[in-house]
């Protein structure tokens, strides 16, 4: 059911073509849709879109003035505490917009940017290939990349689609030591922050892999560290 109409081209938004779009839920019913036009220019509105108690306002690249490298090709939202983030990357830049303040304050991070369909973003960063994006497994003609629902996912040109997910802590470790890369598997835990039981766990898993090599120092070693953390 089509609750409202909004006019997205007005006397003071000139019309363009788009060439990317993007919405964040801020909280319900309120609303911040970014659309990038060819121009260089991202057009903003906020608000309730369903009472039209919106504003408006426009955003503009700073290569704006080289219109065959400033069309904005890919965003991405993020939300930091009380500020909001808006990248937006260009055939030749990516730039970060933050909404905190009013007028809303634009940087350039990047002087390399892509060409469509070439653009991801996740709640980190922004991510643009100028090549395809290549994998461990052969695929075909990428039309489309897409980061959603943390899954990185390629729309084909035969119109099929890849996803590519990143494995679970625990499918991760699991393949670690069957390769006996416990080594890996200790970094992998310290890196993400793992509780002191999931640490002590690597390392009692580690122990006793030297302790079947005979490497008895070694392994004692590794037990130690886990005194304390683990049931006798």
């Amino acid at each position: 059911e089509c609750i409202q109409i909004l006019r997205i081209f007005t006397n003071q938004f000139p019309e363009a073509k788009i060439t990317s779009f993007l919405v964040l839920e801020e909280a319900p019913p309120q609303l911040l849709i970014a659309i990038g036009l060819d121009t260089g220019n991202i057009y903003c509105i906020e608000g309730d879109m369903a009472r039209e108690k919106i504003t408006r306002f426009k955003l503009q690249v700073d290569n704006a003035s080289y219109k065959d490298n400033s069309a904005v090709r890919g965003m991405g939202f993020r939300v930091e505490g009380q500020a909001t983030l808006l990248f937006a990357v260009t055939p030749s830049s990516v730039s970060l917009f933050t909404f905190q303040s009013k007028p809303s304050k634009g940087q350039t991070l990047d002087q390399i940017g892509c060409h469509v369909n070439c653009v991801a973003t996740s709640d980190r960063s922004v991510y643009y290939f100028p090549v395809i994006l290549q994998f461990t497994a052969v695929v075909n003609e990428v039309a489309c990349l897409l980061c959603e629902w943390g899954t990185v996912i390629l729309i084909m040109a035969d119109k099929s689609a890849l996803c590519v997910g990143e494995k679970d802590m625990e499918s991760k470790l699991d393949m670690l030591f069957k390769k006996n890369l416990y080594t890996v598997a200790i970094n992998l835990v310290q890196c993400q922050q793992a509780d002191t039981g999931a640490t002590a766990e690597v390392l009692r898993k580690y122990g006793d892999h030297l302790y079947s090599k005979q490497d008895y120092d070694a392994a004692m070693a590794q037990y130690i560290l886990t005194i304390g953390h683990l049931e006798p």
